[in-house]
């Protein structure tokens, strides 16, 4: 995936390829990056990589990790697309 902004203050523009997978652990997704950013005038002023690992959890799974960790009164928000835990941690 290739995604471009520009800065309107500075007139910066990036440009970010994206790509990603899976990783070899299980629910984790492998992100990397690279971000190109070019000055007003189009002259490169700098190249970036980072490899961003991200953990998704099934409802239930993160339930658990909440309570066995401590947390009490658990509140999930959303469905199984998307959701926000709220717990209280005595």
């Amino acid at each position: 995936m290739r995604r471009t902004g520009t800065d309107r203050v500075g007139g910066n523009t990036f440009v970010v390829d994206e790509a990603t997978g899976e990783d070899v652990t299980p629910q984790v997704t492998l992100t990397y990056n690279r971000v190109e950013t070019y000055d007003a005038a189009g002259h490169l002023l700098g190249i970036e990589m980072r490899k961003i690992r991200t953990r998704w959890w099934r409802r239930d799974e993160f339930v658990t990790a909440l309570t066995d960790t401590g947390f009490t009164d658990i509140k999930l928000l959303g469905d199984e697309l998307g959701w926000v835990a709220l717990a209280i941690r005595p």
